[in-house]
Formats: C-alpha cells, sequence, structure tokens
C-alpha cells in the first residue's frame, strides 16, 4: 500500500512588494482558501513580521526592522489547524538604500583618533592684509577674533 500525504492548503500565489523603504517592506498575495494565518520566512533572518490590523487570516504583511540597502529573499506559508502549505515562490527585493550614508567603521581598531591643540590668534599671526584669506579659512581659532582686531588688520597695509 502506497501512502500519500496531501497539505491541508496549496502554498500561497502572487507574493509582491510594495511599499519598500530602508528598514520595511509590505508584503502581500492572494488568499489562499481555508487558510487561518499566514507566516513569512525572511532570508537572511532578519526584522520582525508586524501581525496585520485585519487579523491574521489578512493576506498582508509588514516586515520592519530590516537594514538599508539590504538584499533579502521572502515566501509565504499557508496555515491551517496547525499544519502548515508549502512555502510560496521566493520572492527578492533590496530595502532602499539609506539616505546620505555614511561609511561604517567594521572594527575599532580602524578609527584613529587625533587631538591638536588650537593656539590662540595674535597680531604677529595676522600678518598683512594680503594674508586674510588664508587667516579666515585657515586658522580655526579666528571666531575667537575681535571686531576691533579685524578692523586692525583690515586697515594695515
Amino acid at each position: 500500500p502506497v501512502k500519500i500525504t496531501t497539505r491541508a492548503v496549496p502554498a500561497p500565489l502572487g507574493v509582491k512588494a510594495s511599499s519598500v523603504k530602508t528598514t520595511s517592506v509590505t508584503l502581500s498575495w492572494s488568499p489562499v482558501t481555508g487558510a487561518q494565518d499566514y507566516r513569512v520566512v525572511v532570508t537572511p533572518k532578519a526584522g520582525r513580521v508586524l501581525q496585520p490590523i485585519g487579523g491574521p487570516a489578512t493576506w498582508e504583511r509588514k516586515i520592519v526592522g530590516l537594514e538599508a540597502g539590504q538584499d533579502y529573499e521572502f515566501a509565504v506559508v499557508a496555515i491551517q489547524d496547525k499544519e502548515e502549505s508549502l512555502p510560496s515562490k521566493t520572492l527578492k527585493v533590496t530595502t532602499a538604500p539609506a539616505e546620505n550614508v555614511e561609511t561604517k567603521v567594521q572594527k575599532k581598531e580602524d578609527v584613529v583618533v587625533t587631538k591638536e591643540e588650537a593656539k590662540p590668534v595674535t597680531g604677529m599671526d595676522l600678518g598683512k592684509k594680503g594674508n586674510l584669506a588664508f587667516i579666515l579659512f585657515g586658522c580655526r581659532k579666528a571666531a575667537m577674533m575681535s571686531r576691533l582686531e579685524w578692523s586692525i588688520l583690515n586697515k594695515k597695509s
């Protein structure tokens, strides 16, 4: 005798992504007749699947807590009486890139911190009027100069 095992419900069809953001994706699919709930499989394992407002049988899920600009694969499984269907076809999604992305330091050993002592600006550092551009853009403490010092500098030739 041959024993044939069937699944309680078929695999969900038509899985698609909408509202793809930097750290979240909303998935939807065609409803499966008889399904009481759905489970979203995320690869690599990441994020958190939010339960929909319409209840577990609703055929849409928002996945949050993902990384910006990362590739993910999603599949959906239908559930009926604690039995699961086969997974849907895999949907590949890349989350939106973060705006103003800064380079990430992978190891703390890669960070070099240096400290420079700022020296105050004196009359001798100012030089002639022709050096004013250098003073304005090259000196960190130029803001410490008073208006009187600036006016004296601008009157010298």
